[in-house]
């Protein structure tokens, strides 16, 4: 008589462990996915800050300021190497300082950086050794950061004028968007990455934000939202935060575009609707940093420096541009930006040059800057170079 076997029965998973596993499989497929954006996105150029997480830190005195030691790759129309000094500042280490060298400290923002070129490229770099034919030994320190205005300039003068020994002192203002970095009252550091204004206070308040400053995957996400499905997007959710601070009022990034609302007559112009006039304002903010400034030089030589767009150099693109803007160049006037900062400067006590016209009188203008129109080429770099050490040399002879 044959005694039919039972089936052996299946050992059954613990709900906790089937959870577990799933969890894991999760977790592994979104690093794959997130793997895969890293290493085949390329970031589109408005997002090219994102390839720089990790090269901001916060401060002592409460500021933002590049981290030392930082080591990565900008993506911009060219790839370009960022090292970042013990210092904090862009460029090698400095050597120590010999009895007798000059040293000179160059501070600004993106512009005095290098965004887009190699820091020996830069006319940071490049102005040392034409200096040391007018002086013995003058070495220059590249102390700009990309999103400093005025008055961040004259906290990390304060910051560096110590450590780097320096001797003299040339502030490069940017009339692309120091203005605006000026009246932004916020800024912090998530991710290693600068945040300002409503940008950070959206990262301090949605853990989409955050998501998005850590994952390729999902700022792919929120980029493809903000042109197929805008009204969904994040962008379009900090477009819409409402402002918490008074000194950001009216100062309107689409009105205000690369620092051309400087250009009208009317000093008391308003753009945006019972908000304050912004161009005393923006003078007032400019005018107390370079003040600051003077003091913190304490009798060494200091000089500002007024750096412009594209669109201030090149009379049809500014036309153009101020109409997009939608602002009637009739009551505009070229170069009047210009001459109001370096009234500013004589104002403050501090001697001034004006970049334009070298840049204007080139044969290509265009071909001096990079193709975002803001920032100089490696051309663009080295002629101010040649101009601004001929200039130093005349004023600190």
């Amino acid at each position: 008589m044959t005694v039919a076997r039972s089936a052996p029965s299946r050992r059954r998973v613990h709900p906790a462990v089937a959870a577990t596993l799933a969890l894991l499989g999760l977790v592994v497929a979104a690093a794959v996915v997130e793997a895969g954006f890293r290493l085949s996105w390329r970031l589109p150029p408005w997002f090219a800050e994102f390839g720089q997480a990790g090269m901001y830190a916060a401060t002592a005195d409460g500021d933002v300021g590049l981290r030392p030691g930082y080591r990565g790759t900008l993506r911009v129309d060219v790839d370009t190497t960022i090292a970042i000094n013990s210092l904090g500042m862009r460029g090698p280490e400095p050597a120590p300082k010999a009895d007798g060298d000059r040293r000179v400290l160059l501070l600004g923002d993106s512009i005095v950086w290098g965004y887009g070129v190699e820091a020996d490229e830069t006319f940071a770099a490049r102005l040392g050794p034409r200096l040391s034919t007018a002086w013995t030994a003058c070495a220059t320190g590249n102390g700009g950061v990309p999103g400093y205005g005025s008055k961040h300039m004259a906290a990390q003068m304060a910051r560096l004028d110590a450590p780097f020994g320096a001797d003299a002192f040339v502030v490069c203002g940017y009339l692309g968007n120091d203005p605006l970095d000026d009246a932004a009252p916020r800024r912090t550091v998530f991710a290693g990455l600068m945040l300002q204004g409503a940008w950070a206070r959206l990262v301090e308040s949605s853990p989409r934000a955050r998501l998005m400053y850590r994952s390729r995957a999902a700022l792919w996400f929120e980029s493809w939202l903000a042109n197929a499905h805008p009204e969904r997007s994040l962008i379009a959710q900090f477009r819409f935060l409402p402002e918490e601070d008074e000194a950001i009022k009216g100062f309107t990034p689409q009105r205000l575009f690369a620092g051309l609302f400087l250009d009208a007559i009317d000093e008391k112009a308003v753009w945006d609707a019972g908000a304050p006039p912004v161009i005393p304002r923006s003078l007032a903010s400019l005018r107390g940093s370079l003040e600051r400034m003077r003091g913190l030089a304490k009798g060494r030589p200091l000089v500002f420096v007024v750096m412009p767009t594209l669109w201030q150099v090149v009379e049809e693109r500014r036309v153009a541009r101020v109409r997009e803007c939608g602002i009637d160049p009739a009551t505009t006037e070229r170069g009047l930006a210009q001459r109001r900062w370096l009234e500013t400067a004589k104002a403050a006590g501090v001697p001034a040059l004006d970049a334009t016209p070298i840049l204007a009188a080139a044969p290509d203008p265009a071909a001096l800057f990079l193709s975002d129109g803001g920032h100089l080429s490696v051309a663009g770099h080295e002629a101010i170079a040649v101009w601004l050490a001929q200039e130093l040399a005349r004023l600190w002879r």
